[in-house]
């Protein structure tokens, strides 16, 4: 293989994980009407970028530093509207404590996963919500935030399966 093949396909293994993780912040961003009765697209949508930046920071630590979660969650804050840093500082918890349990995962299965993405989403959901309430000097309607909760944890499967088959396409491994 040529220098420059093989370089652009190390650039391509160091960008995977930041680069899919940016698409799904934007996904947020595309004008989507389509309501029910509590939920949203873009309440799903919501949830992808940390599925993401949790598959990533349990499969492929090396490609996906620490300052990569908090300028992904102030990016999200940013082009979303919400408070600066909020995402941020939830995404930067949600990361020490994943990697401070990654080696656990790598040895469990897919359910062991599951649930921890589960703690972690109501862990950044609960900080979420607590920083927005107390920036508004009230108390938000916690129920959107269960609904987004739910919905995050039902659909990792489907996430983690489409970034599982990235990650064996382009590092060859499981």
């Amino acid at each position: 293989m040529s220098r420059f093949l093989h370089t652009i396909e190390e650039f391509w293994k160091a960008s995977l994980p930041v680069a899919s993780c940016i698409f799904f912040v934007l996904m947020m961003l595309m004008p989507l009407s389509i309501h029910g009765p509590l939920v949203t697209v873009k309440m799903i949508l919501s949830a992808f970028p940390l599925m993401a930046l949790c598959f990533w920071i349990v499969n492929q630590p090396e490609h996906f530093g620490v300052g990569w979660s908090f300028i992904i969650g102030f990016m999200q804050d940013v082009l979303l509207g919400q408070p600066l840093g909020m995402t941020a500082l939830a995404y930067l918890g949600a990361d020490f404590f994943l990697r401070g349990q990654g080696h656990f995962f790598l040895q469990q299965s897919f359910q062991h996963l599951w649930m921890m993405f589960a703690v972690v989403m109501v862990g950044v959901s609960a900080v979420q919500w607590l920083i927005a309430s107390l920036m508004m000097h009230n108390w938000i309607d916690v129920m959107p935030m269960l609904v987004r909760v739910a919905l995050g944890i039902l659909f990792f499967p489907l996430v983690a399966f489409l970034l599982h088959q990235m990650q064996r396409s382009v590092f060859g491994r499981a």
